[in-house]
């Protein structure tokens, strides 16, 4: 998983842990949505291309 405010063990950015695992939680969050409006799109599509 990719690390959006730092890694969750250090402070490399001054931020604290717990303000790291959640943005990181939140940018997982985010990705996941938008794979699944990505695949939403992707259906519409497939659906519209239909004769």
């Amino acid at each position: 998983m990719k690390s959006y405010a730092g890694d969750k063990d250090e402070k490399p950015n001054g931020q604290a842990k717990e303000s790291a695992s959640v943005a990181n939680d939140a940018a997982k969050k985010a990705e996941e949505k938008m794979e699944s409006i990505k695949e939403e799109a992707r259906s519409e599509m497939k659906r519209q291309q239909k004769p």
